[in-house]
């Protein structure tokens, strides 16, 4: 988000031309650390869109283990980029999806970290 907040800010061009699409699994499973992260996320989200419109990020919350299938499909589809930075999970198979998920007309890039367990399936990932 941070990185995204500073693109918007040095390249002003961008503004209308751009939108994050930010989808966080919240799992229940650790109510602490959760509360804290997604009561952070809010605050950088409120403060982007607040400097910028409420245009530049589409956010949204799923309580439980995953997003909706059906809902995953349309963005994948929709998406030019797909960034998974999680600090810390098992294997997520998002990243596989959304490759599968394009045409040979529609390529998409994968950015994912470093601590995820696809960054070693995926030979040449960001």
């Amino acid at each position: 988000l941070l990185a995204y907040e500073r693109l918007l800010h040095d390249y002003p061009s961008w503004q209308n031309r751009v939108v994050m699409v930010q989808r966080v699994v919240v799992p229940g499973s650790r109510k602490a650390d959760e509360a804290s992260t997604t009561r952070e996320l809010r605050g950088l989200v409120k403060r982007i869109q607040d400097k910028f419109g409420p245009k530049v990020i589409d956010y949204q919350e799923f309580t439980g283990s995953s997003m909706p299938m059906d809902q995953r499909l349309a963005l994948w589809k929709a998406a030019d980029v797909l960034m998974c930075t999680p600090i810390r999970e098992g294997l997520n198979h998002w990243p596989m999806e959304y490759i599968y998920s394009r045409s040979k007309d529609q390529a998409g890039v994968v950015i994912t970290s470093e601590f995820s367990a696809v960054c070693s399936i995926l030979n040449g990932a960001l």
